[in-house]
């Protein structure tokens, strides 16, 4: 985990962040299928803290449905978890 978000973790919380990128990935346990990614920076809080530089998270339904663009700014609610870089759940 960032240590940046260390402080986070285990919260459910209310964030921003800047749509950098779509991408794709493979998920754990060998299945060929990719999932697809969402780069996000500049993530801020609700204060308007940024809490991390960049983000990468699974693309979910709810982002799915907003159509994301590079530049737009998404607001999502989440908890903050930790992972072992490489691995999904």
């Amino acid at each position: 985990m960032r240590n940046e978000l260390r402080a986070y973790e285990g919260k459910r919380m209310v964030f921003t962040g800047v749509v950098c990128r779509i991408g794709s990935r493979r998920p754990f346990r060998g299945s060929r299928k990719k999932l697809s990614t969402i780069l996000l920076r500049d993530v801020k809080n609700e204060e308007g803290e940024i809490i991390t530089d960049h983000i990468w998270l699974d693309l979910t339904p709810p982002f799915v449905v907003v159509h994301p663009s590079y530049g737009d700014v998404i607001k999502f609610t989440g908890v903050v978890e930790s992972y072992v870089r490489g691995i999904s759940s």
